[in-house]
């Protein structure tokens, strides 16, 4: 297994812990949420890692990552149009842009594989499909 999970746990953390909001003034709970946002984010660098070195996946696998694709853009729609709400109280929306910028990472990292699973899905091919990746991770 080459894929460094542990540092993606690590830096989650950590962007838990200095970008939190305040969400409900219990600084372990939105520590928590951050992180796990990230995590959530992380989550499927291993699956597109995995994908990438072995250039194809079965169908169910490659819809579980198109579903997941769809599920985090539409989530980052939603927080896009309220990060605004965040208590913050500095000069500019730090654990706001946290939000986004979490939604973006995680939308731009299931855009090569949206590609492929498009054309696959195009192609009506069931048994397993070719991802040719054409990014590192």
């Amino acid at each position: 297994d080459s894929c460094a999970v542990r540092w993606m746990i690590i830096a989650a953390f950590v962007v838990g812990f200095l970008a939190h909001g305040r969400l409900n003034y219990r600084r372990h709970a939105n520590v928590f949420w951050m992180s796990a946002l990230w995590l959530e984010g992380f989550a499927m660098v291993p699956q597109i890692w995995m994908m990438a070195h072995n250039g194809e996946t079965d169908a169910y696998t490659g819809h579980w990552v198109g579903c997941s694709f769809i599920s985090r853009l539409v989530a980052a729609a939603f927080w896009m149009s309220v990060y605004e709400e965040f208590d913050y109280k500095v000069s500019w929306n730090y654990p706001g842009y946290s939000v986004c910028l979490a939604y973006v990472l995680q939308v731009l990292l299931g855009c090569d594989f949206m590609w492929h699973y498009a054309k696959m899905m195009m192609s009506r091919v069931h048994s397993s499909m070719s991802a040719g990746v054409s990014f590192s991770v």
